[in-house]
C-alpha cells in the first residue's frame, strides 16, 4: 500500500525541470508550490493573481511551510470557522459575489 504525500495538491507529477517525478526537495520549493497552487485554482476559475494573493495571505508571506496537515486545517476553517479573518478562509481567494 502506498501512502499519500505530504503535500496538499496533484500527486506523481513530472518535474517541470527533467522527465523525473518531483523530488522532495523540489516540492519544497515555495515556487513550486505557489505555481502548483495557482495550476490547481485555475481549474476551479480562479485567476493567477487571486490566487497568488490567496497563497501568499495562508502561508503568512510565504515564511509557513504548506503540507497536507496545514492545508488540511486551512480547509476545516474554511468551513467551520466564524472568524472571517481566519486563514482557511481565504484558500480560494477573495471571494467575489457581485456578478
Amino acid at each position: 500500500m502506498t501512502s499519500q504525500p505530504n503535500h496538499p495538491f496533484r500527486c506523481g507529477l513530472k518535474s517541470t525541470s527533467s522527465t523525473s517525478l518531483i523530488s522532495s526537495t523540489e516540492l519544497a520549493t515555495v515556487s513550486w508550490m505557489l505555481g502548483e497552487y495557482e495550476y490547481v485554482m485555475a481549474e476551479f476559475g480562479i485567476p493567477p493573481k487571486q490566487a497568488r494573493n490567496a497563497f501568499t495571505m495562508f502561508s503568512v508571506n510565504n515564511d509557513k511551510k504548506i503540507d497536507m496537515e496545514y492545508f488540511r486545517n486551512l480547509c476545516t476553517e474554511y468551513y467551520r470557522s466564524d472568524d472571517p479573518s481566519s486563514l482557511g478562509n481565504f484558500i480560494n481567494g477573495k471571494l467575489d459575489f457581485t456578478d
